[in-house]
């Protein structure tokens, strides 16, 4: 069952991406509308994510920078996170990144993101 699950996800995933190559988001309206920026006028950590990710799709790493940089800490974060759960609980990098204080400073750094992105520059 785990691997239809996989499968699955990983079907639902490359079609995502397909539909976000062949759309841009800066031009296409079919992407939702940030409720944090709709709501508080603020750039929320994620504002920009969507237009990030097609300008990587399409190798352009300096205007995906521009788009949202945090997206270049994220992903690969997220991505060790996922794999050291198969790890033995007894490894450091899986007591590192599945410490009890890991969410704790991913959420000071969140905010800290947030509240840099919207100083005035």
């Amino acid at each position: 069952m785990k691997i239809v699950i996989a499968c699955v996800a990983v079907v639902v995933l490359a079609c995502g991406l397909y539909v976000l190559y062949t759309n841009d988001p800066s031009v296409v309206p079919i992407y939702p509308r940030c409720p944090s920026k709709l709501l508080t006028g603020y750039d929320c950590p994620g504002c920009g994510t969507t237009r990030c990710l097609y300008a990587l799709l399409h190798g352009q790493v300096a205007e995906a920078w521009a788009f949202n940089p945090f997206v270049f800490f994220a992903i690969p974060l997220l991505l060790l996170i996922f794999l050291t759960r198969r790890l033995n609980p007894r490894h450091s990098l899986y007591r590192a990144v599945h410490h009890p204080a890991f969410p704790l400073i991913l959420l000071v750094l969140l905010i800290l993101w947030t509240i840099y992105r919207n100083l005035p520059q």
